[in-house]
């Protein structure tokens, strides 16, 4: 069956199976693993451990590769907070339940889906919530959660102070303030103090958001003064990127916000304090480590890292995310599993944050929710040199949609114009193959992992 009758099936069955799925489970428990799921926000693949910018400085990120297992070649299914964070919580991709960008009211879209908390509650787990894990509260799938405080760098927060009301706006400075004050400071302790407290006769689900490096870059000073401008790697950008890229590729870049950098001479310094962004939350991933080296590093509990998505920091003229270009797309993935990953194993094979769920399931020995598109992922924790023949999929917005495999990057617009890449020889993408005859049935073949959706399909709008 090729994928996209899978998508459209599986569409179609769906509603039985929620209901199914939210039947009362009567089952024992098949595990008693614990599990933490540590979602970093705007956080692309610079990291020190996949080799992304000389500059990184990721050392708490770093080591937790080095315990478990690090992919890197690994994909979102939305670049984009909300239809990222929807689909790899639901198990479904944005062109199955109509979550294709942040406006989406995704939670009425998702209401009567087993989600992977609530899944695991089902199972008996206790499920704690640490910040912003979907995009907003859906409080009927957590037991306990982390009330968010007042944070001195958050510009929604009136008493803040701040120049800039809303955090789509590319600013950045250093803050003087204590890092105690922090959102990132204060859901670790949370997350400390409820691990410590948690009973040991169930088995929790505990899922913590961390919010820096997302605009606006504020930063403690101490980090932010760490990264020199005058002395900082800029990224390889290629001025004629944009020349062979179709309309709509660069309808998806916003162009006039973004221009403010390469115009104001503010490139070196907007990197910068990125880098200071991922130096700060990397330091409080590391509080977290660190304080609960006993209690998470043995072996009953799981632990996974990812990004909700990448991040253009100039890249093809642009300077955020929500494109469907390796810088957008690439993230970071770690999986710890006792027993199951060697420690400091790589897979270079393509994959998916919507392969988490399953994976989960899988390495607590629950069985799947027999809807999810992703797939479970246990087989190359055992062995990472196995080969993948499924390529990565993402998407953003109805009918735009990148395949990613071990070599290619097929892009494929809702009006119909289309981008190839080979990473062999083009890691950066700056030459579109898409043009050339010889390519044709390669880019056929690739297209057979997309959906059939785009704007003249149902958006289940």
């Amino acid at each position: 069956m090729k994928r996209r009758e899978f998508i459209r099936n599986s569409a179609t069955a769906m509603g039985g199976l929620m209901a199914a799925m939210h039947a009362p489970v009567a089952q024992a428990l098949s595990s008693d693993s614990n599990v933490i799921l540590i979602i970093l926000e705007d956080v692309n693949d610079w990291v020190g451990c996949l080799g992304g910018h000389p500059d990184a400085r990721t050392p708490h990120i770093d080591s937790l590769a080095e315990r478990g297992q690090l992919f890197t070649n690994a994909h979102v299914s939305a670049p984009i907070c909300v239809p990222s964070r929807t689909s790899f919580l639901s198990g479904l991709r944005p062109s199955t339940t109509g979550v294709y960008d942040n406006p989406d009211p995704w939670e009425d879209r998702i209401s009567s889906l087993a989600t992977l908390p609530g899944y695991l509650r089902s199972f008996g787990y206790r499920t704690y919530q640490g910040g912003k894990i979907f995009h907003g509260g859906y409080p009927t799938v957590w037991d306990d959660g982390f009330a968010h405080r007042d944070d001195p760098i958050n510009p929604r927060n009136p008493a803040s102070g701040l120049p800039n009301p809303s955090t789509s706006l590319l600013d950045f400075q250093p803050m003087d303030i204590r890092e105690e004050q922090t959102y990132d400071y204060q859901v670790t302790d949370w997350a400390i103090d409820r691990i410590r407290k948690h009973p040991a006769d169930q088995p929790y689900f505990l899922a913590i958001n961390y919010y820096r490096a997302h605009l606006p870059w504020y930063v403690p000073r101490q980090y932010y003064e760490q990264f020199d401008p005058a002395t900082i790697s800029l990224p390889p950008v290629n001025p004629d990127d944009l020349d062979d890229v179709p309309l709509g590729g660069r309808n998806l870049i916003r162009a006039a916000l973004d221009k403010k950098i390469e115009r104001y001479q503010q490139r070196r310094t907007a990197i910068s304090a990125y880098l200071s962004g991922m130096y700060f939350v990397d330091a409080m991933l590391g509080r977290l480590l660190t304080n609960l080296n006993d209690e998470i590093f043995d072996d009953n509990t799981i632990i996974m890292l990812c990004s909700d998505h990448g991040f253009h920091l100039g890249e093809k003229g642009h300077w955020r995310k929500s494109t469907l270009w390796e810088d957008s797309t690439h993230v970071p993935l770690i999986v710890i599993a006792p027993g199951v990953t060697t420690p400091g194993s790589v897979c270079a094979e393509p994959v998916s944050l919507l392969d988490m769920y399953p994976t989960i399931n899988g390495l607590t020995g629950l069985h799947c929710p027999p809807y999810l598109e992703g797939m479970d992922l246990t087989s190359w924790l055992h062995n990472p040199d196995l080969p993948r023949d499924i390529p990565a999929l993402t998407t953003f917005r109805p009918g735009n949609h990148a395949v990613r495999t071990r070599r290619w990057r097929y892009i494929r617009y809702a009006d119909g114009t289309e981008e190839l890449y080979d990473h062999d020889s083009d890691p950066h993408e700056w030459t579109n193959l898409a043009g050339q005859a010889q390519y044709r049935d390669l880019m056929d073949e690739l297209g057979q992992w997309m959906p059939d959706d785009g704007p003249q399909a149902d958006a289940r709008g």
